[in-house]
This record gives structure tokens, C-alpha cells and sequence, in this order.
């Protein structure tokens, strides 16, 4: 998988979601949110919500030795 087609997708899905936010008067995405930066939002709100750190890497999507 290459990363180009995703970063691009990424950037289209961050542009509709500032137009849906802006018309709802809703806050932005952070500029600088990256996918990388999901994937560490999501860890950590699954260690947040009580999950064992040692079980967050297992995910699907985690990418081996990360």
C-alpha cells in the first residue's frame, strides 16, 4: 500500500468535513492532523476508555513494529 493515495483521500476527506463543520458552526480539524495522528487518537482513547495497554497494539490496523 502505498502512502500517496491514502494521504491524498486523507487531505478530500479533511476539506468535506471543514465545509460540513463550518456550516454547522462547528470547530475544525486541527491543521497538521494527519492519519498517523488518528491512529494515536485512537489508541489513546481505547486506553482511555479502559483498555489494557498491551491490547491496544493488537487492533486491526495496527502496523507491525510500531
Amino acid at each position: 500500500m502505498q502512502r500517496s493515495p491514502w494521504a491524498r483521500t486523507w487531505r478530500k476527506m479533511v476539506t468535506d468535513a471543514h465545509q460540513i463543520l463550518a456550516d454547522r458552526g462547528e470547530e475544525q480539524i486541527p491543521a497538521g492532523t494527519t492519519l498517523h495522528t488518528l491512529h494515536h487518537t485512537c489508541a489513546s482513547l481505547l486506553i482511555r476508555q479502559g483498555k489494557a495497554v498491551e491490547v491496544v497494539p493488537k487492533r486491526p490496523g495496527h502496523p507491525a513494529g510500531h
